[in-house]
């Protein structure tokens, strides 16, 4: 059974739906070994989770107090820096969690910690929620439905999408446009999504709610309180700006080094659904999901723990509402599983690896035919 919370999606897109096979024996199978690993209450909630949590929180308040009390300019620019690195680790960790219903298993505590981290990050919970548990989750890598495919125009990540000169060199180019994504997530494309309910040209955005309007407003009035006012109560403006630029360079290019070795990789298939096909994807939707992720350096720690797991893309893919401290053991059982019904399961030993297979894939990509 898909995993995937899709009550109120809704069909909002004006595109041909895509359409999976029925979900054959290799899921169910899969899941009945991952829940006798992983018995239902003790999926979630797990201690070292929200240690974790408190750690991204203490240093996020310790990092803003160093850069108000400093008098030396280059000890708050660096503050600034790796405060960006903190903020990658929200986003990560329990941004991320709290939204998929991962972090508890009880609902407003995972609210809690989801208003907390938007308030942090600055990034509308609903807007994310829809781009990446509905339309990502449910569409990886469907062109036209997964709506991390679509960089309006700024990189070509599929062969569906037009050709154009300029994507030529985008394997060159592609960390700058990444380093300056955070700032117009936060800044202009939460806003244009908010008002033109529209979550790219062809998916729509179901209306906001009164309480989620309330929502949206309120974790942008408190980012923009303090990562802006507060500080320009303490410090010059040229530091105060430059500060915030170094933070969401530092987060933007974390947080595109991880969320993008995942999907955009030679060895993770990309779909077109057309009238042809009648939608049909050709797979079952957890099949779908092993052709489509890669899991990488699943073997290093740190990047295992700061990362929130998101280096295991598979296990979370497959159940994303069960803690990320538990994606190394359902990987062990997927692999095995995988192996049995001789399925591929993409997988790179090094993050090195992955990050190759990303700059070849924009590499491929900016030389071949629109398809």
């Amino acid at each position: 059974m898909n995993q995937i919370d899709l009550h109120s999606s809704g069909n909002t897109s004006q595109v041909l739906k895509p359409k999976y096979n029925k979900s054959g024996e290799f899921y169910r199978v899969l899941t009945e070994r991952v829940n006798q690993a992983i018995p239902l209450g003790s999926r979630n909630d797990a201690a070292s989770v929200y240690l974790k949590a408190l750690f991204f929180i203490v240093m996020y308040i310790a990092l803003f107090v160093l850069i108000y009390s400093s008098s030396s300019v280059a000890i708050q620019l660096v503050s600034f820096s790796f405060l960006g690195f903190i903020i990658a680790g929200i986003g990560f960790n329990f941004f991320h969690d709290s939204i998929h219903g991962a972090m508890s298993s009880n609902k407003k505590i995972n609210q809690i910690f989801a208003h907390i981290s938007c308030s942090f990050t600055g990034a509308s919970r609903y807007l994310w929620y829809y781009k990446h548990n509905i339309l990502h989750h449910q569409y990886p890598n469907i062109q036209k439905w997964d709506d991390d495919l679509e960089t309006r125009k700024n990189l070509r990540l599929t062969n569906f999408q037009e050709q154009s000169v300029r994507y030529r060199y985008q394997y060159l180019y592609c960390p700058i446009i990444y380093a300056f994504t955070t700032l117009e997530w936060i800044f202009v494309k939460d806003f244009v999504q908010y008002f033109s309910l529209q979550m790219n040209e062809d998916q729509k955005i179901p209306k906001f709610t009164q309480s989620r309007k309330i929502e949206f407003w309120s974790a942008k009035i408190t980012f923009l309180i303090i990562t802006v006012i507060i500080p320009l109560c303490f410090i010059p403006v040229w530091v105060w700006a430059l500060g915030t630029l170094l933070m969401h360079i530092v987060t933007s290019l974390i947080l595109a080094s991880i969320f993008q070795l995942a999907h955009i990789n030679p060895e993770c298939e990309i779909t077109n659904v057309n009238s042809a096909s009648e939608g049909q994807v050709g797979a079952d939707w957890a099949e779908h999901q092993l052709r489509t992720t890669l899991d990488f350096a699943v073997d290093n720690r740190f990047l295992t723990w700061y990362s929130g797991g998101l280096n295991l893309q598979v296990p979370h893919h497959l159940y994303p509402s069960i803690s990320h401290k538990h994606y190394p053991e359902i990987q062990k059982i997927l692999i095995k599983t995988a192996k049995e019904f001789n399925l591929k399961y993409n997988y790179s030993p090094t993050y090195f690896g992955a990050l190759k297979g990303h700059f070849l894939s924009l590499k491929k990509l900016g030389e071949t035919k629109a398809i």
